[in-house]
């Protein structure tokens, strides 16, 4: 049986063609699905088809499926594998995006068990995807992950493995990041939080709980799926399930993002703020605000102060943002814009 496996794209062809090829090479049985949110760079989703097509033995044939988010639909036929391009008429984020993704594995593919989301800038290794539904499978999770290793280095530095939810950090906690991976004898850990890099999820937990939540442009999304289906079922990390994800060790937290930009720092907060005002009570909202803003004006103000880059004005910059969005529980993509031009 082939497994929908959802991938975002978004002027990344450079890496998701790679990620593809490492697919091929994996020995699993697959339904990928590259949704592209309306790269700014044309004809991207036309690069990666012809790509394709150029290195392997494809049938390609139109689909019907256009509705009120894509407007062009194509599958490639590899093997007994598949790839679906699907063309979004918006950038809708990660969340919104990866869900017209699962929506169209759920209504135009054949019925399977397991849906994966899995990000463009990876690649995978042999077995990744049977390992972690195996551990599902035997260990009664509602979803998974693997081990998520960075991608080019000559060790095995961790990426994720999961890890607890830290509520005053607003945040869910990538356990022993950039540490070197040295196996692990748990054929299955239980997580509280695991990435969305990778994750793999029965069919039937996401049609009970729901899909990912659109209230999040760009992260923050796998904190809120972690949390809402760990109110009532189990989530796990599969150590032997091995891929590699394409990310900057010496940022000091492991982002693919340059850490001080401006832009990364409002949606990263701004998801933080999103979070806690979604799940928690008054009391604690309010409490937390207080730490935010202590927060904002000790920490923060240091590490701008020391950036020359973007220096006092651009710490009052991001502040004053995040003072007005601070009772928010959405952040979408014209508020992302809103930041970027103002």
């Amino acid at each position: 049986m082939k497994t929908p496996i959802v991938t975002i794209n978004y002027n990344g062809s450079k890496d998701t063609l790679p990620m593809v090829d490492s697919l091929l090479k994996s020995e699993e049985f697959f339904s990928l699905i590259i949704v592209d949110n309306k790269s700014p760079r044309e004809e991207e989703l036309h690069t990666i088809e012809k790509s394709i097509c150029e290195k392997y033995e494809v049938v390609c044939k139109d689909i019907e499926y256009a509705n009120e988010t894509v407007i062009y639909a194509k599958e490639l036929t590899i093997g007994e594998n598949s790839v679906y391009l699907l063309q979004a008429n918006d950038n809708f984020g990660f969340a919104k995006g990866t869900n017209i993704g699962i929506k169209f594995a759920l209504s135009y593919l054949e019925y399977q068990r397991y849906i994966a989301i899995l990000n463009n800038d990876t690649e995978v290794t042999t077995g990744f995807l049977d390992k972690v539904i195996y551990g599902i499978e035997k260990n009664n999770l509602a979803a998974a992950m693997g081990t998520i290793l960075y991608y080019g280095y000559e060790k095995p530095y961790i990426w994720s493995i999961g890890g607890p939810i830290d509520w005053i950090k607003a945040q869910g906690v990538h356990e022993h990041k950039n540490d070197v991976f040295e196996g692990s004898n748990e054929e299955c850990v239980i997580r509280q939080f695991i990435s969305g890099c990778f994750t793999v999820f029965k069919r039937e937990v996401l049609e009970e709980i729901g899909l990912l939540d659109e209230d999040y442009f760009f992260a923050g999304e796998e904190y809120q799926y972690s949390y809402d289906i760990g109110k009532k079922y189990r989530l796990g990390w599969i150590p032997s399930s091995v891929i590699y994800h394409k990310s900057l060790l010496d940022q000091g937290n492991g982002s693919s993002h340059r850490i001080a930009d401006l832009c990364w720092q409002y949606n990263a907060y701004m998801v933080k703020i999103v979070f806690v005002n979604k799940n928690k009570g008054k009391v604690y909202k309010a409490m937390w605000h207080c730490l935010f803003k202590a927060y904002l004006n000790t920490k923060l103000k240091k590490r701008y102060l020391a950036t020359p880059e973007y220096g006092m004005e651009g710490f009052l910059k991001l502040k004053k943002y995040l003072y007005q969005n601070i009772n928010r529980t959405n952040f979408l993509y014209k508020d992302f814009v809103s930041f970027r031009e103002g």
